[in-house]
């Protein structure tokens, strides 16, 4: 049974190969240690039109390509980014841009924050926008929307864990930025963007939800507690599936306590949010079946 190579087999194969031959008319020796480059993190796009890889040369940052595969041979080269990500309708390519190792030593060594950007390229136009402080990024499975999740100020202080969501419109440009938010998720179908808030007083902390089509949001729960550990219905389905599911939520609600190493968490199941929301609550305190040694704990994920 034959095996597809990978991206990157393909790529370290054509580089041996032709470093094979260069090294037929020449010795190598340590001096040319710099001259080689390391393959990372290769992505072909869902068409098949578009590719993207890492070059990392020994020592160095890396440089991120990305390739069409079409006649136009189009090739955008991107100093210091890394993990790119093809929209689903392959009109756009989003990744991380780091820090330079030499910049990164030098403020880790002063105890500076450092801090990544997020990048958004449109693959046809070679247009991009940039999002600073950022701390993840997700397209919706259709390609029209895009999230990045940022980090706070380094000047911001506080303990809670929200800071600003930027959701652009991949369609009409619009951004729409949400303050205080600590997890955000889209639905496989992507018609649905759900998100938890976190603020300092906890004034508006919740569960929301917002219809990416209508643009209505929908405050599912809210209250002077936290939340955290969303999941859709349809994390782990199959795309065939999709469809029909992305129409329900859960969370953990939860009041820290400082003599305890979790927090004292409930389990909330929104139903029905493309139509009547129904809200059930799993409380171990009411439960009297519910074993007085364990707790719901938010350090493990809710299926």
């Amino acid at each position: 049974m034959k095996k597809a190579l990978s991206i990157s087999s393909l790529f370290l194969i054509t580089l041996i190969l032709s470093s094979s031959a260069w090294a037929q008319n020449k010795v190598l020796n340590v001096d040319d240690y710099d001259r080689w480059s390391h393959i990372r993190g290769a992505e072909i796009s869902n068409n098949g039109n578009w590719m993207a890889y890492g070059l990392q040369p020994n020592g160095g940052d890396d440089t991120l390509h990305v390739i069409s595969l079409n006649n136009d041979r189009t090739h955008y080269e991107i100093p210091l980014g890394e993990n790119a990500t093809f929209s689903s309708d392959n009109s756009w390519v989003a990744y991380i841009l780091t820090v330079d190792e030499e910049t990164r030593r030098k403020m880790s060594k002063k105890g500076d924050k450092i801090y990544n950007q997020a990048q958004l390229l449109n693959l046809q136009t070679g247009e991009k926008h940039t999002i600073e402080r950022a701390a993840s990024m997700a397209f919706s499975e259709d390609g029209n929307y895009w999230a990045v999740h940022r980090q706070k100020p380094e000047d911001d202080k506080s303990k809670h864990k929200g800071s600003d969501l930027i959701v652009r419109n991949l369609q009409d440009g619009s951004v729409v930025n949400i303050g205080n938010v600590s997890e955000f998720a889209f639905n496989k179908k992507s018609s649905h963007l759900a998100y938890l808030v976190d603020a300092s007083d906890k004034t508006g902390n919740g569960v929301y939800l917002k219809n990416l089509s209508s643009g209505n949001l929908t405050t599912l729960d809210t209250d002077s507690t936290t939340y955290s550990t969303l999941s859709w219905d349809d994390d782990d389905a199959h795309r065939k599936d999709w469809n029909k599911k992305g129409t329900a939520l859960a969370v953990l609600k939860g009041i820290k306590v400082d003599t305890l190493l979790h927090s004292e968490n409930k389990v909330m199941v929104f139903r029905g949010l493309n139509s009547r929301v129904t809200k059930t609550t799993l409380d171990p305190e009411s439960k009297q079946n519910f074993p007085d040694e364990m707790v719901i704990s938010e350090n493990g994920g809710l299926s």
